[in-house]
């Protein structure tokens, strides 16, 4: 299908590179897989970005999924996360810790009431009771128009530090671009 995307996975084998497993493609017309992706420190679970994937009757809501390396093929662990609303862009930035059981899903394109286009960041856990993956802490919302907060993100290794970019926020001068350092409160649980 016409920009649905794909992505492949591989590895550093005698000095040459080796794909593992199966090329993983997107499913429908736009839905861009791939467009952000991240990998574990094993290299076993990767989180693909699918910001234009088409969900609840409209386009570009966005989508992201965790995938595994199990017998030689990838597998989704959990269920596929999905944005909201039209234009979102849910997935535009990921990224997961180091023991692949944290990832970090940036929206910057998330309305927060009449104000549009803030964005939101949020980060998920994978509950092994569960088999999926479940907020973690609270979400985060940009606080002016079209500041686009989750632009880009990152999560360290042991998954309770993050960071935040929005290229449009208008600290000091108009599109001066804000970077936010956030870490995760155990006590408090956001």
């Amino acid at each position: 299908d016409r920009l649905a995307g794909y992505a492949k996975i591989y590895e550093l084998v005698d000095g040459g590179w080796t794909q593992l497993g199966s090329t993983l493609f997107g499913d429908r017309y736009y839905t861009s897989l791939g467009n952000a992706v991240a990998m574990s420190d094993s290299g076993h679970r990767i989180v693909l970005g699918s910001h234009f994937d088409f969900h609840n009757g409209s386009r570009f809501v966005g989508s992201v999924g965790v995938f595994e390396y199990i017998a030689e093929e990838w597998v989704m662990i959990g269920s596929e996360l999905k944005g909201e609303e039209y234009y979102d862009i849910f997935g535009h930035g990921v990224d997961i810790s180091g023991d692949g059981n944290r990832i970090i899903v940036g929206t910057p394109n998330e309305d927060n009431g009449l104000i549009k286009n803030v964005g939101k960041v949020e980060v998920f856990e994978f509950s092994a009771d569960e088999e999926d993956w479940m907020v973690l802490g609270s979400a985060m919302l940009g606080d002016a128009d079209f500041q686009g907060l989750g632009q880009s993100v990152s999560i360290n290794g042991n998954g309770n530090r993050i960071v935040v970019g929005s290229g449009y926020c208008d600290e000091g001068e108009k599109n001066a671009g804000c970077t936010w350092v956030f870490e995760f409160d155990h006590v408090a649980n956001e």
